[in-house]
């Protein structure tokens, strides 16, 4: 019985799917918190489901850690430092699937030293 509609009819049912949560932290080699000017350092990026990760440094993508491709649960970054001081590393993640939605880490600082050795 239907108010209104004493007739035949139809009804109307539509279903939102939620988005469910995505997740991705970084942390670097050995979990430094210092690094040299220049010299690689990698970082790590782990996620709960596949997609692609852009890796950032004070905000600015890093060359060649752009969209790196999440197969399992985890991408790497090396990443050569050419600022000095402070630098706040993040990224951005986007699920290959559409039942997830995309997110950011949390950043990690780390301090960039002047090179100690001859190249």
């Amino acid at each position: 019985t239907m108010t209104g509609n004493s007739n035949d009819g139809y009804a109307r049912i539509t279903y939102s799917a939620v988005a469910q949560a995505s997740t991705i932290n970084l942390t670097t080699n050995g979990s430094v918190t210092t690094a040299e000017y220049n010299k690689t350092l990698v970082i790590t990026a782990t996620t709960n489901v596949a997609g692609k990760v852009i890796f950032k440094e004070n905000n600015r993508k890093i060359a060649g850690c752009i969209n790196k491709v999440v197969v399992t649960t985890t991408v790497t970054c090396n990443w050569k430092p050419k600022i000095r001081g402070n630098v706040n590393l993040t990224a951005t993640f986007t699920p290959s699937s559409v039942s997830y939605s995309s997110s950011s880490s949390p950043s990690i600082s780390v301090f960039i030293s002047a090179r100690s050795s001859n190249r």
